[in-house]
């Protein structure tokens, strides 16, 4: 009996206590339902932060002014493209290489360079034609027999003619007045080829010239004048050339004295003041009848023993020659 009630004691008490738990259960539940919806209410900012995170999203957005500076590069790579003018010098730089293609008048100036033509020149004529300004032509290289001038060759001498004084004949309707055998190393004189004529001077350039001391030279030259009283514009006159030289100072000074061949003839004179340099030299003429004469010429053969040029004025026109004395 007594462990029947202490049984049913306990029974009791556990029936007591499940209904109080499922009450609470009930209970807990229902407050839970209240509790919800202010969980609810807090956890919504805490979602919406997430929703606020679209501003941290949108800073993304922001950041394509950040992604733009990579477009505002372009000014940064325009640059590059500014850098064409750097490159552009390069292509400026073709002035740079034009000069070889304006080194062909480099290659051209040869032919008409007087410093290259210098180093070769042997010579010098005055070329002569209707219509045109008598000037000096340099002649390069040395023939006794032709000149070259300007690519033509021009017949100074051939097998038979005089070769002791002054050759004075024709040859093809052209006329040649050349001297004279006695020199070595030089020819002078006058020569036609076609429908011009050349006053010339041509030889052996001295390769030793004296530095110092002096000499004179005694020759011949001839002249032809335009306007002088009594003298035939179309022939060329004879007549003797006298100079004194001074290699120490470099000067030359000398006389051209011409007679027409009248029965009376009439002479004249024509002084030459001229500077050397090397084996070249160059003055002026001083004559009241001859004047304004401009002096070319040179020192030929071995110690300058021989020496010719041509003097060229208003009017007139000379070449002469003489040797060391």
């Amino acid at each position: 009996m007594k462990l029947a009630k202490i049984s049913l004691t306990k029974f009791g008490l556990t029936a007591l206590a499940a209904f109080m738990i499922s009450a609470c259960g009930s209970s807990g539940s229902g407050s839970n339902d209240a509790q919800q919806p202010q969980n609810n209410v807090p956890n919504n900012p805490q979602t919406t932060p997430p929703t606020d995170n679209n501003p941290q999203t949108t800073p993304p957005t922001d950041n394509n002014p950040q992604t733009t500076p990579p477009a505002n590069n372009n000014p940064q790579t325009t640059p590059p493209a500014n850098n064409n003018p750097q490159t552009t010098p390069p292509a400026n730089n073709n002035p740079q290489t034009t000069p070889p293609a304006n080194n062909n008048p480099q290659t051209t100036p040869p032919a008409n360079n007087p410093p290259s033509q210098g180093q070769n020149k042997t010579g010098e004529t005055i070329v002569l034609a209707l219509r045109y300004v008598p000037r000096f032509v340099t002649i390069n290289g040395y023939s006794p027999t032709t000149i070259n001038v300007e690519g033509t060759d021009v017949t100074i001498w051939r097998e038979g003619f005089p070769n002791d004084t002054w050759t004075n004949t024709s040859l093809e309707g052209n006329l040649i007045k050349v001297c004279c055998g006695k020199y070595s190393d030089v020819r002078f004189g006058y020569t036609e080829k076609g429908s011009k004529g050349y006053v010339f001077y041509n030889g052996n350039p001295t390769p030793n010239m004296p530095t110092s001391g002096k000499a004179t030279y005694s020759g011949e030259a001839i002249l032809r004048s335009f306007d002088l009283y009594g003298f035939d514009p179309n022939k060329f006159y004879e007549g003797s050339s006298q100079f004194n030289v001074d290699f120490g100072d470099k000067t030359l000074k000398g006389t051209l004295e011409i007679a027409n061949d009248a029965s009376q003839p009439i002479k004249v004179k024509t002084e030459i003041n001229a500077q050397i340099s090397g084996n070249t030299f160059t003055g002026t003429t001083d004559s009241d009848v001859l004047p304004n004469g401009q002096v070319s010429g040179k020192f030929y053969g071995n110690n300058a023993k021989e020496m010719a040029g041509a003097a060229l004025g208003e009017g007139w026109n000379a070449a002469f020659g003489a040797i060391k004395q």
